[in-house]
Protein backbone atom coordinates (compact mmCIF):
# COMPACT_ATOMS: atom_id res chain seq x y z
CA UNK A 1 0.00 0.00 0.00
CA UNK A 2 1.79 3.20 -1.54
CA UNK A 3 0.13 5.69 1.56
CA UNK A 4 1.57 3.61 4.33
CA UNK A 5 5.20 3.10 3.00
CA UNK A 6 5.02 6.62 2.59
CA UNK A 7 4.02 6.96 6.05
CA UNK A 8 6.31 4.71 7.31
CA UNK A 9 9.75 5.46 5.36
CA UNK A 10 8.70 9.35 7.27
CA UNK A 11 8.88 7.35 10.63
CA UNK A 12 11.55 8.51 13.14
CA UNK A 13 13.09 6.06 14.94
CA UNK A 14 11.47 5.34 17.95
CA UNK A 15 12.98 4.97 21.83
CA UNK A 16 12.81 1.17 22.67
CA UNK A 17 9.79 1.37 25.37
CA UNK A 18 7.01 -0.79 25.26
CA UNK A 19 3.25 -0.96 23.41
CA UNK A 20 1.64 1.71 25.63
CA UNK A 21 -2.14 2.58 26.48
CA UNK A 22 -2.31 5.83 26.64
CA UNK A 23 -5.92 6.74 27.22
CA UNK A 24 -8.18 9.52 26.03
CA UNK A 25 -11.36 7.52 25.17
CA UNK A 26 -14.55 8.06 25.94
CA UNK A 27 -17.56 5.98 26.03
CA UNK A 28 -20.42 5.47 23.11
CA UNK A 29 -23.71 4.74 23.47
CA UNK A 30 -23.38 1.82 25.33
CA UNK A 31 -21.28 3.13 27.93
CA UNK A 32 -18.10 1.34 26.57
CA UNK A 33 -14.58 3.14 25.16
CA UNK A 34 -14.90 1.46 21.37
CA UNK A 35 -11.65 -0.37 20.57
CA UNK A 36 -9.42 0.63 17.97
CA UNK A 37 -6.04 -1.62 16.88
CA UNK A 38 -3.45 -2.20 14.12
CA UNK A 39 -3.90 -6.07 13.41
CA UNK A 40 0.06 -6.78 12.90
CA UNK A 41 2.89 -4.71 14.03
CA UNK A 42 5.87 -6.60 12.20
CA UNK A 43 7.01 -5.46 8.97
CA UNK A 44 6.81 -8.09 6.08
CA UNK A 45 3.71 -9.07 7.25
CA UNK A 46 -0.25 -7.86 6.39
CA UNK A 47 -2.53 -5.88 8.29
CA UNK A 48 -5.18 -3.97 9.24
CA UNK A 49 -7.10 -1.29 10.84
CA UNK A 50 -10.22 -2.61 12.65
CA UNK A 51 -12.58 -1.24 15.73
CA UNK A 52 -13.61 -3.50 18.41
CA UNK A 53 -16.90 -2.72 20.44
CA UNK A 54 -18.84 -0.36 18.61
CA UNK A 55 -22.13 -0.08 19.18
CA UNK A 56 -24.76 -0.70 16.66
CA UNK A 57 -26.07 3.07 16.50
CA UNK A 58 -22.50 4.40 15.03
CA UNK A 59 -22.74 5.69 11.77
CA UNK A 60 -19.02 6.68 10.80
CA UNK A 61 -15.58 5.24 11.99
CA UNK A 62 -11.93 6.56 10.74
CA UNK A 63 -8.87 5.69 12.16
CA UNK A 64 -5.43 7.63 12.75
CA UNK A 65 -1.61 6.07 12.21
CA UNK A 66 0.49 9.18 13.23
CA UNK A 67 4.24 8.91 13.57
CA UNK A 68 3.73 12.24 16.32
CA UNK A 69 1.87 12.48 19.18
CA UNK A 70 -0.57 15.65 20.70
CA UNK A 71 -2.41 16.66 23.57
CA UNK A 72 -5.91 18.19 21.99
CA UNK A 73 -9.32 18.51 23.22
CA UNK A 74 -11.56 18.80 19.99
CA UNK A 75 -14.98 20.76 20.12
CA UNK A 76 -17.96 18.50 19.92
CA UNK A 77 -15.68 15.41 20.58
CA UNK A 78 -15.86 13.51 23.63
CA UNK A 79 -12.23 12.46 24.75
CA UNK A 80 -8.78 13.51 23.89
CA UNK A 81 -7.26 13.60 20.70
CA UNK A 82 -3.52 11.87 21.28
CA UNK A 83 -2.63 11.10 17.73
CA UNK A 84 -1.51 13.93 15.98
CA UNK A 85 -3.50 14.10 12.70
CA UNK A 86 -1.14 16.71 11.41
CA UNK A 87 1.62 14.01 11.07
CA UNK A 88 -0.64 10.97 10.46
CA UNK A 89 -3.11 9.05 7.23
CA UNK A 90 -6.35 9.11 8.39
CA UNK A 91 -9.12 7.00 6.93
CA UNK A 92 -12.62 6.04 6.71
CA UNK A 93 -13.38 2.50 8.47
CA UNK A 94 -16.26 1.33 6.64
CA UNK A 95 -17.43 -2.03 8.35
CA UNK A 96 -15.14 -1.27 11.06
CA UNK A 97 -11.77 -2.63 9.26
CA UNK A 98 -9.43 -1.67 6.56
CA UNK A 99 -6.52 -3.90 5.13
CA UNK A 100 -3.70 -1.98 4.81
CA UNK A 101 -2.12 -4.16 3.20
CA UNK A 102 1.71 -5.77 3.82
CA UNK A 103 3.74 -3.32 6.53
CA UNK A 104 7.14 -2.81 4.33
CA UNK A 105 10.27 -3.91 5.81
CA UNK A 106 11.59 -0.07 6.21
CA UNK A 107 9.15 -0.14 9.04
CA UNK A 108 11.13 -1.84 11.09
CA UNK A 109 12.37 0.28 13.76
CA UNK A 110 9.44 2.76 13.74
CA UNK A 111 6.84 4.43 16.31
CA UNK A 112 2.66 4.82 15.48
CA UNK A 113 0.48 6.87 17.43
CA UNK A 114 -2.77 4.65 16.90
CA UNK A 115 -5.84 6.50 17.87
CA UNK A 116 -10.16 5.84 16.26
CA UNK A 117 -12.50 8.19 16.15
CA UNK A 118 -16.27 7.32 16.04
CA UNK A 119 -19.87 9.12 15.04
CA UNK A 120 -22.71 7.84 17.19
CA UNK A 121 -26.10 9.55 16.67
CA UNK A 122 -26.82 8.65 20.09
CA UNK A 123 -24.00 9.66 21.56
CA UNK A 124 -22.21 12.62 19.89
CA UNK A 125 -18.62 11.83 18.08
CA UNK A 126 -15.50 10.90 20.21
CA UNK A 127 -11.82 9.16 20.56
CA UNK A 128 -11.09 5.40 21.29
CA UNK A 129 -7.99 5.45 23.69
CA UNK A 130 -4.69 5.84 22.11
CA UNK A 131 -2.10 3.75 22.08
CA UNK A 132 1.73 3.48 21.04
CA UNK A 133 2.83 0.53 18.10
CA UNK A 134 6.96 -0.24 18.30
CA UNK A 135 7.17 -1.95 14.74
CA UNK A 136 9.61 -4.63 14.87
CA UNK A 137 10.25 -8.43 14.11
CA UNK A 138 10.32 -10.07 17.58
CA UNK A 139 12.92 -12.40 18.55
CA UNK A 140 11.23 -15.99 19.47
CA UNK A 141 12.89 -18.28 22.36
CA UNK A 142 12.09 -21.75 22.57
CA UNK A 143 13.73 -23.41 25.79
CA UNK A 144 14.41 -27.34 24.38
CA UNK A 145 14.75 -28.83 28.29
CA UNK A 146 15.47 -32.79 27.58
CA UNK A 147 18.89 -33.96 28.30
CA UNK A 148 19.34 -34.37 24.83
CA UNK A 149 18.36 -31.20 23.79
CA UNK A 150 19.50 -28.64 26.12
CA UNK A 151 19.20 -25.79 23.50
CA UNK A 152 16.87 -22.85 22.62
CA UNK A 153 15.76 -22.33 19.37
CA UNK A 154 15.86 -19.14 17.89
CA UNK A 155 12.86 -18.83 15.96
CA UNK A 156 11.80 -15.99 12.97
CA UNK A 157 8.09 -15.23 12.76
CA UNK A 158 7.94 -13.65 9.31
CA UNK A 159 10.26 -16.92 8.03
CA UNK A 160 8.76 -19.48 9.58
CA UNK A 161 12.28 -20.82 10.50
CA UNK A 162 14.07 -21.66 13.02
CA UNK A 163 17.21 -19.27 12.49
CA UNK A 164 19.61 -20.05 15.32
CA UNK A 165 20.34 -22.33 18.19
CA UNK A 166 21.72 -21.62 21.35
CA UNK A 167 23.27 -25.13 22.65
CA UNK A 168 24.07 -25.56 26.35
CA UNK A 169 21.33 -24.10 27.76
CA UNK A 170 19.90 -26.50 30.39
CA UNK A 171 16.38 -24.56 31.22
CA UNK A 172 15.79 -22.02 28.61
CA UNK A 173 13.24 -19.54 30.95
CA UNK A 174 13.78 -16.39 29.00
CA UNK A 175 13.52 -12.87 30.15
CA UNK A 176 14.53 -10.12 27.36
CA UNK A 177 16.03 -6.86 28.57
CA UNK A 178 13.57 -3.92 27.58
CA UNK A 179 15.87 -2.54 24.86
CA UNK A 180 15.48 -5.57 22.73
CA UNK A 181 19.62 -6.28 23.23
CA UNK A 182 19.98 -8.80 25.32
CA UNK A 183 18.05 -11.90 26.54
CA UNK A 184 19.14 -13.76 30.65
CA UNK A 185 18.39 -17.56 30.70
CA UNK A 186 17.64 -19.04 33.90
CA UNK A 187 19.55 -22.44 34.12
CA UNK A 188 19.36 -24.43 36.91
CA UNK A 189 21.51 -27.43 38.41
CA UNK A 190 24.25 -28.21 41.00
CA UNK A 191 26.86 -27.29 38.63
CA UNK A 192 24.74 -24.08 37.17
CA UNK A 193 22.31 -22.16 39.01
CA UNK A 194 23.34 -19.15 36.76
CA UNK A 195 21.86 -16.46 34.34
CA UNK A 196 23.35 -16.97 31.34
CA UNK A 197 23.28 -13.72 29.13
CA UNK A 198 23.07 -13.41 25.47
CA UNK A 199 23.86 -10.59 23.19
CA UNK A 200 21.08 -10.34 20.85
CA UNK A 201 23.10 -7.64 18.48
CA UNK A 202 25.77 -10.02 17.83
CA UNK A 203 25.25 -12.13 14.38
CA UNK A 204 25.34 -15.07 15.59
CA UNK A 205 23.64 -14.67 18.95
CA UNK A 206 26.37 -15.39 21.57
CA UNK A 207 26.81 -15.51 25.07
CA UNK A 208 28.53 -12.64 27.01
CA UNK A 209 27.92 -13.56 30.57
CA UNK A 210 27.13 -15.97 33.45
CA UNK A 211 25.53 -14.27 36.74
CA UNK A 212 26.36 -16.97 39.32
CA UNK A 213 23.26 -16.50 41.80
CA UNK A 214 22.74 -17.43 45.39
CA UNK A 215 21.22 -20.76 45.73
CA UNK A 216 18.86 -22.91 43.71
CA UNK A 217 17.47 -21.21 41.28
CA UNK A 218 14.40 -21.57 39.88
CA UNK A 219 11.95 -20.46 36.35
CA UNK A 220 12.45 -17.24 34.35
CA UNK A 221 13.98 -13.38 36.15
CA UNK A 222 11.65 -10.44 35.90
CA UNK A 223 13.22 -7.10 34.87
CA UNK A 224 11.69 -3.76 36.28
CA UNK A 225 10.10 -1.34 33.84
CA UNK A 226 13.15 0.41 33.21
CA UNK A 227 15.22 -2.74 32.39
CA UNK A 228 17.56 -1.38 35.33
CA UNK A 229 17.12 -4.71 37.17
CA UNK A 230 16.64 -8.38 37.35
CA UNK A 231 14.83 -10.18 39.74
CA UNK A 232 15.83 -13.80 39.72
CA UNK A 233 14.02 -16.32 41.50
CA UNK A 234 15.81 -18.88 43.73
CA UNK A 235 15.07 -21.25 46.04
CA UNK A 236 15.06 -19.38 49.47
CA UNK A 237 14.24 -15.67 48.26
CA UNK A 238 14.91 -13.63 45.23
CA UNK A 239 17.85 -12.60 44.10
CA UNK A 240 18.70 -8.94 42.72
CA UNK A 241 21.25 -8.27 39.46
CA UNK A 242 21.59 -4.70 38.11
CA UNK A 243 20.63 -4.97 34.56
CA UNK A 244 21.78 -1.29 33.56
CA UNK A 245 24.65 -1.18 30.78
CA UNK A 246 25.52 2.31 32.09
CA UNK A 247 25.91 1.08 35.68
CA UNK A 248 29.31 0.61 37.46
CA UNK A 249 27.57 -2.05 38.53
CA UNK A 250 26.39 -3.64 35.60
CA UNK A 251 25.86 -7.39 36.16
CA UNK A 252 26.60 -7.32 39.44
CA UNK A 253 24.76 -9.21 42.62
CA UNK A 254 22.85 -6.08 44.72
CA UNK A 255 20.64 -7.93 46.80
CA UNK A 256 18.70 -10.45 47.93
CA UNK A 257 15.23 -10.53 49.07
CA UNK A 258 14.51 -13.41 51.90
CA UNK A 259 11.59 -15.52 51.16
CA UNK A 260 8.59 -16.45 53.55
CA UNK A 261 8.61 -19.86 52.09
CA UNK A 262 12.14 -21.46 51.66
CA UNK A 263 12.33 -24.87 49.72
CA UNK A 264 15.71 -27.23 48.80
CA UNK A 265 18.21 -25.75 46.63
CA UNK A 266 18.00 -29.38 44.76
CA UNK A 267 14.49 -29.34 43.87
CA UNK A 268 12.02 -27.14 42.60
CA UNK A 269 8.83 -27.96 44.28
CA UNK A 270 8.36 -25.44 47.28
CA UNK A 271 9.98 -21.58 48.12
CA UNK A 272 9.42 -19.05 45.28
CA UNK A 273 8.30 -20.40 41.58
CA UNK A 274 7.79 -17.25 39.86
CA UNK A 275 7.72 -13.27 39.71
CA UNK A 276 6.02 -10.37 38.78
CA UNK A 277 7.14 -6.40 38.99
CA UNK A 278 3.87 -3.99 38.70
CA UNK A 279 4.07 -1.39 35.89
CA UNK A 280 4.80 1.54 37.95
CA UNK A 281 8.58 -0.35 39.52
CA UNK A 282 7.05 -0.16 43.06
CA UNK A 283 5.88 -3.50 44.10
CA UNK A 284 7.10 -7.29 43.73
CA UNK A 285 4.97 -10.73 43.71
CA UNK A 286 6.32 -14.04 44.06
CA UNK A 287 4.14 -17.35 43.48
CA UNK A 288 4.72 -19.96 45.43
CA UNK A 289 4.83 -23.55 45.85
CA UNK A 290 4.25 -24.79 49.00
CA UNK A 291 2.85 -27.41 51.47
CA UNK A 292 -1.30 -26.87 51.73
CA UNK A 293 -3.40 -28.89 54.01
CA UNK A 294 -6.29 -28.36 50.97
CA UNK A 295 -8.42 -26.21 50.98
CA UNK A 296 -6.60 -24.40 53.37
CA UNK A 297 -5.48 -21.30 51.18
CA UNK A 298 -1.78 -20.95 49.45
CA UNK A 299 0.35 -17.99 50.02
CA UNK A 300 1.50 -15.17 48.08
CA UNK A 301 3.93 -12.12 48.72
CA UNK A 302 3.91 -8.59 47.83
CA UNK A 303 7.27 -6.71 48.46
CA UNK A 304 7.99 -3.35 48.69
CA UNK A 305 10.01 -2.32 46.36
CA UNK A 306 10.61 1.48 47.29
CA UNK A 307 11.08 1.42 50.88
CA UNK A 308 14.07 0.78 52.42
CA UNK A 309 14.66 -2.96 53.61
CA UNK A 310 12.33 -4.42 50.66
CA UNK A 311 8.73 -4.46 53.67
CA UNK A 312 7.04 -7.68 52.65
CA UNK A 313 3.36 -8.20 53.06
CA UNK A 314 1.85 -11.93 52.76
CA UNK A 315 -2.11 -12.53 51.17
CA UNK A 316 -3.57 -15.65 50.66
CA UNK A 317 -5.16 -16.88 47.56
CA UNK A 318 -7.91 -19.58 47.06
CA UNK A 319 -5.98 -23.42 46.24
CA UNK A 320 -7.44 -25.24 43.33
CA UNK A 321 -6.19 -28.35 44.38
CA UNK A 322 -3.09 -30.28 45.89
CA UNK A 323 -1.34 -33.19 44.92
CA UNK A 324 0.31 -35.30 47.54
CA UNK A 325 -0.25 -32.05 49.99
CA UNK A 326 1.42 -30.01 47.40
CA UNK A 327 0.21 -26.60 46.05
CA UNK A 328 2.18 -24.63 43.70
CA UNK A 329 1.28 -21.18 42.15
CA UNK A 330 3.61 -21.72 39.29
CA UNK A 331 3.04 -18.08 37.00
CA UNK A 332 2.23 -14.11 38.10
CA UNK A 333 1.76 -11.65 35.98
CA UNK A 334 0.12 -8.05 36.12
CA UNK A 335 -2.12 -6.56 33.96
CA UNK A 336 -0.61 -3.59 31.73
CA UNK A 337 -2.26 -0.87 33.70
CA UNK A 338 -1.35 -2.47 37.19
CA UNK A 339 -4.49 -2.60 38.25
CA UNK A 340 -4.69 -6.75 38.59
CA UNK A 341 -2.54 -9.80 39.37
CA UNK A 342 -3.28 -12.91 37.98
CA UNK A 343 -1.66 -15.95 39.51
CA UNK A 344 -2.02 -19.45 38.00
CA UNK A 345 -1.34 -23.05 39.67
CA UNK A 346 -0.27 -25.99 38.03
CA UNK A 347 -3.24 -28.42 37.55
CA UNK A 348 -3.58 -32.32 38.07
CA UNK A 349 -6.32 -34.52 36.74
CA UNK A 350 -8.17 -34.86 39.82
CA UNK A 351 -8.58 -38.64 39.39
CA UNK A 352 -5.10 -39.39 40.31
CA UNK A 353 -3.83 -40.36 43.23
CA UNK A 354 -3.33 -38.24 45.95
CA UNK A 355 -4.76 -35.82 44.38
CA UNK A 356 -7.00 -33.80 46.01
CA UNK A 357 -9.71 -30.68 44.44
CA UNK A 358 -9.25 -29.49 40.73
CA UNK A 359 -12.57 -30.43 40.41
CA UNK A 360 -12.64 -27.85 37.59
CA UNK A 361 -9.22 -27.73 36.67
CA UNK A 362 -6.37 -25.46 38.02
CA UNK A 363 -7.28 -22.04 39.14
CA UNK A 364 -6.38 -18.52 38.12
CA UNK A 365 -6.60 -16.46 41.25
CA UNK A 366 -7.42 -12.39 40.22
CA UNK A 367 -5.60 -10.12 42.54
CA UNK A 368 -7.08 -6.25 42.94
CA UNK A 369 -3.51 -4.72 43.60
CA UNK A 370 -5.27 -1.28 45.05
CA UNK A 371 -6.61 -3.58 47.89
CA UNK A 372 -3.97 -6.36 47.88
CA UNK A 373 -6.97 -8.72 48.42
CA UNK A 374 -7.99 -12.11 45.88
CA UNK A 375 -11.31 -10.59 44.34
CA UNK A 376 -12.37 -13.82 41.87
CA UNK A 377 -11.04 -16.69 40.76
CA UNK A 378 -11.42 -18.53 37.33
CA UNK A 379 -11.67 -22.00 36.42
CA UNK A 380 -9.17 -23.24 33.73
CA UNK A 381 -11.16 -26.44 33.16
CA UNK A 382 -7.47 -27.91 32.12
CA UNK A 383 -4.37 -29.50 33.96
CA UNK A 384 -0.46 -29.49 33.36
CA UNK A 385 -0.03 -25.79 33.31
CA UNK A 386 3.31 -24.32 32.88
CA UNK A 387 3.29 -20.99 31.01
CA UNK A 388 0.82 -18.46 30.90
CA UNK A 389 1.36 -14.40 29.05
CA UNK A 390 -0.53 -11.31 28.98
CA UNK A 391 -0.69 -9.47 25.62
CA UNK A 392 1.29 -6.13 25.73
CA UNK A 393 -1.74 -4.18 24.32
CA UNK A 394 -3.26 -5.47 27.82
CA UNK A 395 -6.61 -7.72 26.35
CA UNK A 396 -5.90 -10.75 26.79
CA UNK A 397 -4.15 -13.07 29.00
CA UNK A 398 -2.98 -16.93 27.61
CA UNK A 399 -2.44 -19.77 28.80
CA UNK A 400 -1.12 -23.20 27.82
CA UNK A 401 -2.64 -26.67 28.96
CA UNK A 402 -3.71 -30.14 28.43
CA UNK A 403 -7.39 -31.11 29.40
CA UNK A 404 -7.99 -34.29 31.58
CA UNK A 405 -8.42 -36.33 28.61
CA UNK A 406 -5.15 -35.34 26.83
CA UNK A 407 -5.74 -32.32 23.92
CA UNK A 408 -3.81 -29.72 23.92
CA UNK A 409 -5.46 -26.44 24.89
CA UNK A 410 -5.11 -22.66 24.49
CA UNK A 411 -6.92 -20.82 27.00
CA UNK A 412 -7.81 -17.29 26.49
CA UNK A 413 -8.88 -14.78 29.72
CA UNK A 414 -10.38 -11.80 28.92
CA UNK A 415 -8.37 -9.10 30.80
CA UNK A 416 -9.08 -6.06 28.43
CA UNK A 417 -9.63 -3.02 30.80
CA UNK A 418 -12.46 -1.55 28.62
CA UNK A 419 -14.21 -4.95 28.45
CA UNK A 420 -17.68 -5.86 30.17
CA UNK A 421 -16.34 -8.85 30.63
CA UNK A 422 -13.13 -8.21 32.04
CA UNK A 423 -11.90 -11.30 34.08
CA UNK A 424 -13.66 -14.08 32.97
CA UNK A 425 -12.91 -16.49 30.41
CA UNK A 426 -13.65 -16.15 27.16
CA UNK A 427 -12.56 -19.12 25.10
CA UNK A 428 -10.87 -23.04 25.33
CA UNK A 429 -8.98 -23.44 22.21
CA UNK A 430 -8.44 -27.00 20.95
CA UNK A 431 -4.74 -27.32 19.30
CA UNK A 432 -4.79 -30.79 17.89
CA UNK A 433 -7.25 -33.74 18.17
CA UNK A 434 -4.81 -36.39 18.86
CA UNK A 435 -4.53 -36.90 22.52
CA UNK A 436 -1.14 -36.16 24.29
CA UNK A 437 0.22 -37.77 27.44
CA UNK A 438 -0.48 -36.33 30.62
CA UNK A 439 3.59 -35.11 30.30
CA UNK A 440 3.54 -33.92 27.00
CA UNK A 441 1.25 -31.22 24.54
CA UNK A 442 1.14 -27.94 24.94
CA UNK A 443 3.50 -26.06 27.62
CA UNK A 444 5.00 -22.77 26.44
CA UNK A 445 3.41 -20.11 25.00
CA UNK A 446 4.37 -16.16 24.41
CA UNK A 447 2.13 -13.68 22.31
CA UNK A 448 4.21 -10.68 19.72
CA UNK A 449 3.83 -7.18 20.89
CA UNK A 450 0.86 -6.54 18.55
CA UNK A 451 -1.12 -9.27 20.40
CA UNK A 452 -2.17 -10.91 17.00
CA UNK A 453 -0.25 -13.89 16.86
CA UNK A 454 -0.01 -16.35 19.91
CA UNK A 455 2.97 -19.02 20.09
CA UNK A 456 2.68 -22.14 21.48
CA UNK A 457 5.28 -24.90 21.71
CA UNK A 458 3.50 -28.46 21.99
CA UNK A 459 5.87 -30.95 23.53
CA UNK A 460 6.46 -34.42 21.72
CA UNK A 461 4.97 -37.67 22.42
CA UNK A 462 3.78 -41.29 21.61
CA UNK A 463 1.38 -39.83 19.48
CA UNK A 464 3.16 -36.66 18.26
CA UNK A 465 6.97 -37.51 17.65
CA UNK A 466 7.80 -34.06 16.86
CA UNK A 467 8.54 -31.36 18.92
CA UNK A 468 7.00 -28.26 17.50
CA UNK A 469 6.28 -24.43 18.11
CA UNK A 470 2.74 -23.72 16.53
CA UNK A 471 0.85 -20.11 16.29
CA UNK A 472 -2.29 -18.89 16.27
CA UNK A 473 -4.30 -15.71 15.44
CA UNK A 474 -5.78 -14.57 17.98
CA UNK A 475 -8.67 -12.32 16.12
CA UNK A 476 -9.73 -15.15 14.57
CA UNK A 477 -8.63 -18.06 17.35
CA UNK A 478 -7.58 -20.20 14.18
CA UNK A 479 -3.94 -21.83 13.86
CA UNK A 480 -2.28 -19.83 10.87
CA UNK A 481 1.11 -21.25 9.10
CA UNK A 482 2.71 -24.77 9.44
CA UNK A 483 4.58 -25.93 12.72
CA UNK A 484 7.73 -24.96 13.01
CA UNK A 485 10.03 -27.74 14.44
CA UNK A 486 12.17 -27.54 17.43
CA UNK A 487 13.46 -29.72 19.70
CA UNK A 488 13.05 -32.44 22.48
CA UNK A 489 10.60 -31.32 25.29
CA UNK A 490 9.88 -27.47 24.67
CA UNK A 491 8.94 -26.42 27.47
CA UNK A 492 9.60 -22.83 27.52
CA UNK A 493 8.07 -19.61 24.88
CA UNK A 494 9.87 -16.11 25.06
CA UNK A 495 8.36 -13.30 22.48
CA UNK A 496 10.07 -9.91 22.38
CA UNK A 497 7.24 -7.14 23.35
CA UNK A 498 8.97 -4.11 23.27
Amino acid sequence: MTAIRTLVVSFVLASLTGAQDLGGGAPASHGRVPRFALESWIPGTGTAARFDDAPPSVSALAGILAFAPTTLTVPGFAGTLLADPALAIVFAMPGGRVSLGTLPLVASGARVWLQGVWLDPLAGAGFTDAHIADLFNPIVMVGNQRQTANSISVVDLVSRTVTGRLGNSENGSVAFSPDRTRAYVCEPGLRRNVVTVYDLLQVPIAQVAQLPTTGGIRYRGEFDPLGSRLYVPVHDGVDVFDTDPASPSYHQHLAKIPASIAGSSTSIFTGPIDLAVTPDGTRLLIAYGAYVNYPATTPMDIVDLVAPGYATRTIQLTTGGTAIGLATKNAVRVSPDGRYAYVLEFGFPATFPLVMGFANGALVNVVDLATETEVATIDTFGVAQHEMVISRTGRDLWIAQVTAAGLAQLVRIDVDRRSATRNTLRSTITLDPVVYSSSTGARGVGVTPDGGTVCVSLVEGPNHPTPELVTLDAWTEALVGAPIGVESLPATVAVQTR
